[in-house]
C-alpha cells in the first residue's frame, strides 16, 4: 500500500476518531496524540487492512482501546480527573438560567458517572458521539441486543438519579 492509497483509506474518518478519542479524554491535545498512536497503528499494519471489513470501526475499536489505556493511567488520572467533563451544550442567556443549567449538567455529569464501565461507554458513544448500534457493535465487539439493552438500562439509571437528585417529578 502506497502513502497515498492509505491516506485515501484513512483521511475520511480521521475526524471522527478524534472526536472518539476527545470524547473519551476531554483533552484536544491528548485526543490528538491518540489519533497519532491510531494512524502509526494502521500504517504499521497496513498489510492486513485489506482483509479487515470495516477499516473505520477497527481505527475507533483502536482508539477507544488507547484512550481507555490512557484514562486508567494513575499519571493521567492525576493530571485530568476521569471522564469529568462532558460537551452538553445551553440554551440559556440570561446569567440565572446559565447557573441553572451548568448545575443541571453537573447533576447529569454525576448521573452519568454511577453508571457501570459498560454503562457509559454505551450511552456515551450514543448520545454524544451519535453513533449507528452497528458501529457501536463493531466498536464494542458485543451484539446490536446487548448495545440496545445496555443503552436502554443506562437511560433509565440517568433518568431515575436525575429526578431523585433534582427533586424533580418524570410524571
Amino acid at each position: 500500500m502506497t502513502t497515498e492509497q492509505f491516506k485515501l483509506l484513512v483521511i475520511p474518518f480521521a475526524g471522527r476518531i478524534h472526536r472518539v478519542a476527545l470524547t473519551f479524554l476531554k483533552s484536544d491535545t491528548d485526543a490528538e496524540d491518540v489519533v497519532q498512536e491510531v494512524l502509526i497503528k494502521l500504517w504499521n499494519h497496513q498489510h492486513k487492512l485489506s482483509e479487515i471489513r470495516n477499516v473505520e470501526a477497527f481505527a475507533v475499536s483502536i482508539t477507544r482501546n488507547l484512550c481507555i489505556d490512557k484514562l486508567r493511567s494513575y499519571r493521567y488520572r492525576n493530571q485530568v480527573g476521569e471522564l469529568d467533563e462532558y460537551s452538553l451544550e445551553g440554551t440559556s442567556t440570561s446569567p440565572e438560567g446559565i447557573v441553572s443549567e451548568n448545575q443541571l449538567r453537573g447533576i447529569l455529569k454525576s448521573c452519568i458517572n454511577e453508571l457501570s464501565a459498560r454503562e457509559q461507554e454505551v450511552y456515551r458513544l450514543r448520545e454524544f458521539e451519535q453513533l449507528e448500534f452497528r458501529e457501536i457493535e463493531s466498536i464494542l465487539e458485543i451484539d446490536q441486543t446487548t448495545v440496545r439493552v445496555t443503552l436502554s438500562r443506562a437511560r433509565k439509571k440517568v433518568q431515575t438519579l436525575f429526578f431523585q437528585k433534582t427533586g424533580l417529578s418524570n410524571e
